[in-house]
């Protein structure tokens, strides 16, 4: 976590996401936070059944995650009223191998439409930062579906 930390405050890195050069990466940032505590009681169940009816959708989480737990999550989608809803309730979950010759399965996959959402194993709530090589094959096997 740490080389993360060096990386990111880089000029470089800042330079080639356009942050600027004071910019500086905090993992915590209290003002924030609590600026952000009213926005906690706000349901945003409308626009994430636009966001499922309208556009292709990546969601992972780490099997670990006690901040957001899977099952927790996975008990919201199911609550949601969007065109593939019943087929999501009913969908299989399946394992995923990031690619093939992988020595063993990675996590679960549930595809529904353009809905995929993904279980990795042994993350915990920083599933990229716990598990990046497997977020990187998530990731890349999204944007490019047919390779």
């Amino acid at each position: 976590m740490l080389q993360y930390f060096a990386y990111v405050n880089k000029s470089e890195f800042k330079e080639a996401i356009h942050v600027g050069k004071d910019g500086h990466f905090q993992l915590v940032n209290e003002s924030l936070i609590y600026s952000l505590v009213p926005d906690l009681a706000h349901d945003i169940s409308p626009q994430i059944e636009l966001l499922l009816n309208e556009s292709r959708v990546l969601f992972y989480t780490g099997q670990m995650d006690t901040v957001f737990p899977a099952t927790n999550l996975q008990a919201y989608f199911r609550s949601l009223n969007w065109t593939h809803d019943s087929e999501y309730r009913n969908a299989p979950r399946v394992p995923w191998t990031p690619y093939d010759g992988c020595p063993g399965m990675c996590g679960y996959k549930t595809t529904v439409h353009n809905f995929t959402e993904v279980i990795l194993f042994g993350a915990g709530h920083y599933a990229a930062v716990d598990k990046p090589d497997e977020a990187y094959y998530l990731m890349t096997e999204f944007i490019t579906p047919n390779k």
